[in-house]
């Protein structure tokens, strides 16, 4: 029988929950565009260098294969291209 035995340290732990944390940063703002209908609420001088950063990041994340780090990324990644549709496409009044 093989016996995994793998101990998170509270280094990791403390990385975990933050990265966990900071995927969902972007839900009230989803969620907001999502009940508005667009996006005013987010300006597009932040959410270029957001996307192109959570792009980057997650590329970067995936050469480690560190779990926390995907979700997070692509967490925002779907975030995001909620927040794009309804910049892109406002729903009609």
């Amino acid at each position: 029988m093989i016996e995994i035995n793998y101990a998170i340290s509270h280094l990791e732990l403390i990385g975990m929950l933050g990265n966990l944390l900071l995927a969902f940063c972007a839900l009230p703002a989803s969620v907001l565009a999502i009940k508005r209908g667009n996006c005013d609420h987010v300006g597009v001088s932040l959410m270029i260098p957001w996307s192109l950063g959570e792009v980057l990041a997650l590329y970067y994340a995936l050469q480690f294969e560190s779990i926390p780090l995907n979700i997070n990324y692509v967490a925002n990644i779907v975030f995001l291209a909620i927040l794009w549709y309804f910049k892109i496409f406002r729903r009609k009044a």
